[in-house]
């Protein structure tokens, strides 16, 4: 999959007159860099500040008049332009993962601002999205930046949830705190594509979410509020043994196993190197449609190579990003789960997947999220995220049990086959947990958010003081 050419999304924009886009070249980098830090000045401290660091876009950016693969170089930079000097940047990032794109960062140089140039940015987001055949874009706003959210509602995006501590911010003259972010979904598939999950699979408060972002179904009950339960904690004697660990190392799944409360004759284990054949062959026989696996991923022997801590090898969370682990009856393997640290956004996320809960049970399946809950607090990140297939209520319940918060949900993130042949759109909810404390953080006022993103905040974040 190519990135589009500049002027291929240039030809869709309305911009005023002298203001052209182009694709960021190589000798353009410290020059935008040194905008960016003009235009964004807090950006060093928040979430996105390796879009100041030069060897990002040496390893991640797919640079004009060189290598165009998303595959390759997952990151597209479109500057706007006034003569030679920048006016406006848009950083987006394509996920193969979850066959979605993301929306980095939109800024404008505050001189050129009122012009519009803000929502041709999104728009040009939402048409190489589009051009690359991609279903939807997501970003990431601050929850009082209504300029921004109105701008993403005209160009026809959809509020979905909120992520709890995503960004840092100054919010006093020496004081960075972390801020809560809504997010917004643009999806580019027609509205006949999308399967709506059915009222009986869902809990009342993922009905009430639903119902409160997207108008979708009953009017949920008075009583219908998210579920907070406490987050389970190790045991003594497991916390010290994985405190005792290699630092910056996967703590092995055996030593957690009594505080997982796993269900009678079941084990777990790390996944070991001679499992991979087997594993994948299981998995495609139980998955023959690659492109509705939960996981594509998991069909490929490099990813495992490459990306997964295996059983009696490197236990690196730096080099092997992904933990993954099975679950066994009688020598059997039954279940697999994993999850995936990501360091640039100081996340932890596992999967939770219809299919899979139907092969072996909602019972094995509701270990992945009490998992994340036991072992986030042993990691050094900020968040941690599960994602939760709405064709069942059992995974929403266990997240609900594992102390994992509803926080929104992204649409067009599934692939259903509703005839044969005929495949479309479904949904996921994502709950997860701030690891961040709450002397740490910071949430704007009600009163600088717009309607719907309070009354969301209220929902997610819990109802503010009055």
């Amino acid at each position: 999959m190519l990135w589009p050419e500049a002027a291929v999304v240039e030809s869709g924009l309305r911009l005023p007159p002298g203001i052209r886009a182009r694709s960021l070249a190589r000798e353009d980098v410290p020059a935008v860099i040194e905008s960016l830090g003009a235009w964004y000045p807090s950006l060093a401290m928040a979430e996105e500040h390796s879009l100041l660091d030069g060897t990002f876009y040496e390893t991640r950016v797919a640079l004009a008049r060189e290598q165009r693969d998303a595959a390759m170089r997952p990151v597209h930079v479109l500057l706007l332009e006034a003569e030679v000097a920048p006016v406006g940047y848009l950083a987006i990032e394509y996920d193969a993962h979850s066959r979605t794109m993301l929306g980095r960062l939109s800024v404008v140089d505050p001189r050129f601002r009122g012009l519009g140039l803000g929502g041709a940015l999104v728009q040009a987001s939402v048409d190489v999205t589009r051009a690359m055949g991609i279903a939807s874009i997501f970003g990431l706003v601050e929850l009082d930046n209504r300029a921004q959210c109105a701008s993403l509602d005209r160009a026809g995006h959809l509020l979905c949830g909120i992520t709890p501590d995503s960004d840092r911010k100054p919010v006093g003259p020496s004081t960075i705190r972390y801020v809560p972010e809504a997010v917004y979904v643009n999806l580019l598939v027609p509205p006949d594509e999308l399967v709506w999950p059915d009222a009986e699979a869902l809990r009342p408060a993922t009905a009430a979410l639903m119902k409160l972002l997207f108008d979708h179904g009953e009017p949920p009950e008075s009583s219908a509020s998210p579920v907070t339960m406490p987050r389970p904690r190790l045991g003594e004697a497991a916390a010290a043994r994985c405190r005792a660990r290699p630092e910056g190392t996967w703590p092995d799944i055996r030593w957690l196993a009594e505080d997982l409360h796993l269900p009678p004759g079941v084990t777990a284990r790390t996944l070991a190197r001679a499992d991979v054949p087997a594993l994948i062959g299981m998995l495609a026989a139980l998955d023959p449609r690659l492109d509705e696996a939960p996981d594509p991923r998991l069909l490929d022997p490099s990813f495992y190579e490459q990306h997964v801590a295996l059983a009696g090898e490197d236990a690196s969370i730096e080099r092997r990003p992904v933990h993954a682990w099975v679950v066994e009856r009688e020598g059997r393997i039954e279940a697999l789960h994993h999850a995936t640290h990501d360091p640039e956004r100081s996340t932890l996320t596992g999967r939770l997947s219809t299919p899979a809960s139907r092969r072996t049970g909602a019972e094995l399946q509701a270990l992945l999220p009490r998992w994340l809950s036991l072992v986030g607090p042993l990691l050094d990140v900020e968040t941690l995220l599960c994602w939760v297939d709405l064709r069942e209520r059992s995974g929403q319940l266990a997240c609900e049990r594992s102390g994992l918060r509803l926080l929104g949900f992204y649409p067009a993130s599934d692939r259903i086959t509703v005839a044969p042949g005929v495949v479309r759109h479904g949904f996921h909810a994502i709950y997860g947990a701030s690891q961040v404390s709450p002397e740490r953080s910071h949430v704007p006022a009600r009163s600088a958010m717009s309607p719907r993103v309070a009354a969301l905040a209220d929902f997610v974040l819990g109802r503010a003081p009055a």
